[in-house]
């Protein structure tokens, strides 16, 4: 878990693996793929590919009012074992092509009703 408690612009973060983030509380200004930033809210997710720079922006930081979120990074390897799995033995019905990793869909809003979807952001969409 990350915590933030001061207001900071152009935080530089990067890893080694794939990353799931998961806002929790508070507001980041999130600049990922050399595109403008965009703000990342609780209930909304980020995928980033393994060293990919992250840089971030936490303009409402403060002590009593940090902000929070989780980062879980899962290596290339079970990735893709998890890909030939699906592929191997759950096909994509509605186009019969296999599981693939789109680089595109980075920023999620987790819904309820169906875990987690992609929004609006694309990343080779300039949005």
């Amino acid at each position: 878990m990350f915590e933030t408690r001061q207001a900071a612009t152009n935080v530089s973060l990067s890893f080694n693996d794939w990353v799931l983030t998961s806002m929790l509380r508070g507001k980041k200004v999130m600049h990922l793929f050399d595109k403008p930033g965009f703000n990342y809210l609780p209930g909304e997710s980020v995928i980033v590919p393994p060293n990919e720079l992250m840089r971030i922006d936490f303009p409402e930081a403060e002590e009593q009012n940090p902000t929070q979120c989780i980062a879980l990074a899962i290596s290339e390897e079970h990735i893709r074992t998890t890909i030939n799995l699906l592929n191997e033995r759950h096909t994509k019905i509605e186009s019969g092509d296999n599981w693939q990793i789109d680089e595109k869909f980075f920023h999620l809003a987790n819904k309820k009703e169906i875990g987690v979807t992609p929004r609006a952001f694309q990343k080779g969409s300039g949005r």
